[in-house]
């Protein structure tokens, strides 16, 4: 989580760079997709977050990103240095409240189907 205070007259907003996992859960991937947290429940939300990721723990959540795109730049250092890249980026936004650190709230049933209950106690 950054704060970020753009120049100018611009007002600050929170970004994350969110590592949405895909696959399966034996050889997951991830895509990093950075976003601008949108709205007072994602914020809250990302907020709440924030103990458990400076902990050192993962934290599992389920999202939604609005208004995607891609930002093409070069690479400036390292191997690739020269070569063009890019970045997804777009607008973190809430759904419900499933955000939780993993080892906490998550768990695995009979079934093995993905389970997790919701930080505001509900079984979402």
């Amino acid at each position: 989580m950054r704060e970020v205070k753009p120049r100018g007259k611009g007002k600050p907003f929170i970004a994350v760079t969110v590592a949405a996992m895909r696959g399966s859960m034996d050889d997951a991937e991830y895509s990093y997709i950075d976003c601008n947290v949108v709205g007072a429940e994602a914020e809250k939300l990302i907020r709440r977050s924030q103990a458990a990721v400076e902990a050192g723990k993962k934290v599992l959540g389920s999202f939604r990103i609005g208004d995607i795109w891609t930002d093409a730049f070069t690479y400036e250092k390292g191997g690739k240095k020269g070569q063009p890249g890019a970045s997804l980026k777009g607008r973190l936004l809430a759904d419900c409240c499933r955000w939780s650190p993993i080892g906490i709230d998550i768990s695995l049933n009979s079934t093995s189907k993905f389970k997790s209950r919701c930080l505001c106690g509900r079984q979402c």
